[in-house]
């Protein structure tokens, strides 16, 4: 009996032995890294039930376990967990489970049936992991696959011999150094503000310029700035032979987390109007050192309207048309200096106004249009006798004429008109063989290659800019007979006679000497 007793014995000890191990292996992990409890509840036996708590929700069905127990979910600082994470991922949430059986005072480390596990977050996409987390801390990627619908993850749970954790990829933001502050970059000045709340679509105009900013464009509230800086500044890195007609950049301040935002959901659309956009405009970056590089998407030219379409702000932008050539002074001869320094007429003309300028004999029409900004035009004369001397033989010059104008903006000479005026002279020697000389800055007439116009007594001739001067002359009066200065009669007879007495005269003498030998 002793033998058998002391068997029995051994065999108990040998069950509670194992038994002991079995309850060993069930950590608790509240004591390894889950120390909060988030969630408690009471489970029946062979009762479905639910437990929901912020985010999460977990499915539990009937018959998961066999005795009353108290489920508690656990978890951790996230802060702890990141540090485990794999790289290029960030942890959105831990848990883990702690459940005791109510009959043993036990923990259950493995269920009857699968509870289900679901997380619902903004930043859940089909990139999120779901992972095993040991009690080492270590993250194991399960070996089941998590389910993902839209911004919901779902995994079946067997048991609690680990805690979970669950990572989205590391969302790429800008840092502060990586999107420029154009405001201290050569766009000083802001020109135009707005607050723009998430997902709603607005604009913002200002002068010329209107940039539409569609729904989606940003997920955080903003503050949208829109810069500029002196023209003069860039008009000295523009290419040779453009002329900086605008300049821009965006400064994007996200207002949650108060960094720059450098990258756009979707493209705003900017617009740009001004009279001296065309076909030959361009648009370009404008990079931090303030190089111009030309955009690799052409603008869209309308009529006077550019438009491009910007999906962030790492540079600022310029716009650009082909410099206007100017006359400068020394290619514009002031006439006055020239041989014409009579003023003898003198307007002042605003841009677009048609008048005209009446001296004289002279009529001067000035279309609508022939100037774009205010001039003073002065209408010039010589001597006639020094424009005489360079006439054509046999004609005569009738009368001479220069125009100096003055554009009053900046000052220089204008050489060219963007429409040409109409010079008229009424004389009553003008006829069919009058001729319109332009007079070189030598004084030398040269014959206009576009024949005057000649009604009557009147000759025209249009004139489209002031390169040269000009003179109007007639043929030469024809010697028919010889007539007084005095009275106009006809002189020959009278000296025929006069010479047929005077020879009579000398002769008589000589036939009387005669006659008295």
């Amino acid at each position: 009996m002793k033998r058998i007793s002391f068997a029995i014995v051994m065999i108990l000890m040998t069950f509670s032995l194992l038994a002991t191990s079995v309850f060993a292996a069930v950590p608790d992990f509240q004591t390894l890294g889950f120390p909060n409890v988030v969630a408690e509840k009471i489970i029946d036996p062979g009762k479905a039930d639910s437990i929901t708590y912020g985010d999460v929700k977990i499915d539990i069905p009937e018959g998961t376990f066999k005795n009353k127990v108290k489920f508690q979910v656990l978890e951790g600082p996230l802060a702890d967990f990141q540090k485990n994470t794999p790289d290029g991922e960030t942890s959105l949430m831990n848990f883990a489970f702690k459940v005791t059986d109510l009959s043993t005072n036990e923990l259950v480390g493995m269920f009857e049936k699968a509870v289900m596990f679901s997380y619902t977050n903004d930043k859940v996409n089909a990139n999120s992991k779901y992972y095993d987390t040991l009690e080492d801390g270590t993250f194991s990627l399960n070996k089941v696959p998590a389910k993902i619908e839209g911004t919901t993850l779902s995994h079946p749970i067997k048991g609690a011999p680990v805690g979970w954790a669950v990572t989205s990829p590391t969302e790429v933001k800008n840092p502060p150094s990586t999107v420029p502050d154009f405001q201290k970059l050569g766009f000083p000045n802001v020109v135009a503000e707005k607050t723009i709340e998430p997902n709603k679509a607005t604009s913002i105009e200002y002068g010329d310029v209107k940039i539409d900013i569609p729904e989606g464009t940003f997920k955080n509230t903003v503050k949208f700035q829109v810069l500029e800086g002196p023209l003069a500044d860039f008009q000295k890195n523009t290419p040779d032979g453009e002329t900086s007609l605008m300049n821009f950049a965006f400064k994007v301040t996200d207002l949650s987390t108060n960094e720059l935002v450098g990258k756009f959901e979707k493209a705003v659309m900017f617009n740009y109007t001004n009279d001296k956009v065309n076909a030959n405009s361009k648009y370009y970056d404008t990079t931090v050192d303030g190089t111009f590089s030309l955009n690799k998407v052409p603008a869209k030219i309308e009529g006077t309207t550019l438009s491009h379409p910007i999906k962030g702000a790492p540079v600022g932008w310029a716009v650009t048309s082909p410099a206007e050539v100017k006359n400068p002074p020394a290619t514009v001869p002031d006439f006055q200096k020239l041989g014409f320094p009579n003023v003898v007429a003198e307007k002042t003309i605003e841009p677009n106004k048609a008048t005209s300028i009446e001296y004289g004999n002279v009529k001067i029409d000035i279309p609508e249009g022939t100037f774009k900004n205010t001039v003073k035009f002065q209408v010039l004369e010589g001597p006639l006798a020094d424009f005489q001397k360079n006439a054509p033989n046999g004609e005569t010059a009738l009368m001479n004429f220069a125009f100096k104008v003055t554009d009053l903006t900046t000052n220089e000479l204008v050489g060219k008109f963007e429409k040409a005026v109409m010079f008229s002279y009424t004389d009553d020697k003008i006829n069919a063989n009058s001729k319109y000389y332009d007079t070189l800055v030598d004084g030398t007439f040269s014959l206009n290659k576009v024949p005057a116009k000649i009604e009557g007594t009147t000759l025209s001739h249009p004139i489209k800019g002031a390169p040269v001067g000009w003179a109007v002359t007639s043929l030469n009066t024809p010697v028919k007979n010889a007539t007084s200065p005095v009275t106009g009669m006809n002189v020959i007879p009278w000296v025929l006679g006069g010479t047929a007495l005077l020879l009579a005269g000398i002769s008589l003498p000589l036939l009387a000497r005669r006659r008295m030998n």
